[in-house]
Order: structure tokens, then sequence, then C-alpha cells
């Protein structure tokens, strides 16, 4: 599997803000290209990521254990890019 960056740092935001519209908002896209990053990841993995409610969003099973890993993972990166750039 190949997981985009992106696509990953979008769905942690979707994750913090429970919703698509926040999270298009705070990452200054359109909610279409959340929704589209969203569902990449969704295919991706094979099942679904996240509960749509009509005014919001909740994690699956498998969304809480993808958004555990992301998170790790976006920061390993985040320390990466800092030692990197002493």
């Amino acid at each position: 599997m190949r997981y985009d960056l992106t696509s990953l740092e979008v769905f942690v935001t979707v994750a913090d803000e429970q919703n698509l519209t926040r999270a298009a908002a705070r990452r200054n896209l359109a909610v279409s290209a959340v929704s589209k990053r969203v569902a990449e990841l969704e295919e991706e993995v094979g099942c679904a990521l996240l509960v749509r409610y009509p005014r919001g969003v909740g994690l699956t099973p498998a969304g809480q254990a993808l958004l555990h890993y992301a998170r790790q993972l976006l920061h390993t990166l985040h320390q990466m890019e800092n030692e990197l750039s002493e």
C-alpha cells in the first residue's frame, strides 16, 4: 500500500474537526477535495473510515486505528524535518 501524506494530513484534520466543511476551511481546500481524499483513503484500506452524520462525521474503529498511526507517522516526519534542517 502507498499512502499519500497529504491525504493522511487531511484525514487527521477531518478527525480533529469532526466535520468535512470545517476541515476543508482549515486546510484551505474545497469540501469536495477533502471528501475525495477521504474516499481515496477508504478505498486504499478497503473499508469505511468515517461515519457520516447530518451535522458531521465520526470515526469507525478502522478510522480510529488509522488516526493513531497517521498521527505517529506525521509526528515522526516532522521530527525528521526538524533534525535535518539543523
